[in-house]
């Protein structure tokens, strides 16, 4: 197990004058792998973990641990002023349309609004910190807990179940449990993950 750091100067990063700074950055998967390619032991196979998928989407909302899960057609992630991220659920498609600030997002490349099959959301310790330098704009950075255990939720088929999250290690995946200690597994397709802080509370209806 290992990571290969693709700093910029492997230049597989872009950026686009329709943004500003530092949000103009972007890169493609193409991009990616050829950068990839020329970085040392790039070439060399490696084991991804993979989160917990059922083999196809479930017909019944109960399934792969979302027993006693509650119904939420509608959720909030209250980042700050202008930034609130929602999803409403679509039961004909079995997604999840995603807004930014109320409105609704799309691929950039494409024009295809998102649609998501799984929101995970992760409640942890969040906290600033200059530790590691400032960011672009001089700012302090993010720190997060993200090896251990918390709370957290799984949104999927319309249904919301709390979850409790374990991970022992950086190269291992997050494992949710639900309150009676059977996995809970997320629907194959597009899956949404948000970081927050462990005291937030997360509205859904």
């Amino acid at each position: 197990d290992r990571y290969i750091d693709l700093a910029p100067g492997y230049g597989w990063g872009y950026r686009v004058g329709f943004r500003e700074a530092p949000y103009n950055y972007f890169t493609t998967y193409r991009n990616l792998r050829d950068a990839l390619a020329g970085a040392p032991d790039g070439d060399q196979p490696v084991s991804i973990p993979s989160w917990n998928f059922l083999p196809a989407p479930a017909t019944d909302s109960a399934a792969g641990g979302m027993t006693g899960s509650v119904d939420a057609t509608s959720i909030t992630i209250p980042y700050r002023d202008l930034f609130t991220v929602g999803y409403r659920y679509d039961a004909a498609s079995h997604t999840y349309a995603r807004y930014d600030d109320g409105v609704r997002d799309v691929d950039g490349a494409t024009g295809a609004a998102v649609a998501a099959n799984n929101i995970v959301v992760i409640q942890t310790e969040v906290h600033f910190t200059t530790d590691f330098g400032l960011d672009p704009a001089g700012n302090p950075k993010l720190d997060m807990t993200l090896v251990g255990t918390g709370n957290g939720s799984l949104f999927r088929d319309g249904k919301r179940q709390d979850v409790t999250w374990t991970r022992p290690d950086i190269f291992d995946v997050f494992t949710l449990r639900n309150a009676s200690g059977e996995a809970v597994r997320l629907d194959p397709g597009q899956t949404w993950i948000h970081i927050v802080p462990k005291d937030w509370t997360i509205p859904s209806q």
